[in-house]
């Protein structure tokens, strides 16, 4: 009973947080609706990550309970999937965390540091030098699409982080690119986690790549974009 309702508003949060995604992507950067939508979208995000955080370890301990058909009796494989699970939230967190550090420290980059940003950063890289090694050893080999990714993140922000200054401009690129590559690794994890309901064509060696690589595909067009296109200073009023 406590399983389900834990999995029901994981679902109502995650779900909440892919519809979200969209307000401030769509309105006009900086204005009142782009930064409550915005904030919005952080708390949503935080909650999936959390009640998501906690099924995964939930079906870390007791496998069986976490999923319907073959993979259900499978404690391994389940015990896989839930360590996906929880290098997905890792990559979603990690990025909404930093984006909007980088609104609040404008133009002095250094001031994004803080116990919660080296955490998750460090976290970040440490969790692609392990997951990629047990993707390899589990022979998932569809899991080492996203093994590099933390990597990339953990240490763009903490590059970041080592700055001086930085521009109105590198302000917004930053943010927009954090925000983007969350927003990527939330439609990834949803589409992937979601595949084994979905139709056969869907789940087949055709279609997983798909489901798997069009997130990013799309969401690297749109920072591309976006950072071309944004201009004008769009910090916050604190």
């Amino acid at each position: 009973m406590l399983l389900d309702a834990l999995l029901a508003a994981h679902l109502f949060f995650a779900f909440l947080a892919t519809l979200t995604f969209w307000v401030p992507a769509l309105t006009v950067k900086g204005g009142p609706t782009h930064r409550a939508a915005g904030r919005w979208f952080a708390r949503l995000t935080y909650a999936a990550a959390a009640t998501g955080g906690v099924l995964a370890i939930l079906g870390l301990l007791e496998p069986q309970r976490m999923l319907n058909g073959s993979a259900a009796d499978d404690a391994v494989a389940t015990r896989h999937l839930m360590w996906l699970v929880l290098y997905f939230l890792l990559l979603i967190i990690t990025p909404v965390q930093h984006g909007l550090a980088v609104i609040r420290a404008g133009a002095r980059p250094a001031a994004v540091r803080s116990r919660a940003h080296a955490t998750l950063g460090l976290l970040s890289i440490a969790a692609t030098i392990l997951f990629f090694p047990a993707a390899v050893a589990w022979q998932t080999w569809s899991f080492l699409l996203p093994a590099p990714v933390g990597f990339i993140v953990g240490l763009r922000n903490m590059t970041y982080a080592g700055r001086q200054t930085a521009s109105s401009g590198e302000v917004r690129r930053e943010h927009l690119t954090s925000m983007i590559t969350a927003g990527i690794a939330l439609y990834t994890a949803f589409f992937v986690l979601s595949a084994t309901r979905w139709p056969t064509f869907v789940r087949s060696s055709f279609g997983m790549p798909f489901v798997w690589l069009a997130p990013t595909a799309i969401g690297l067009l749109a920072i591309a974009w976006l950072r071309r296109k944004t201009s004008g200073v769009f910090l916050p009023r604190t």
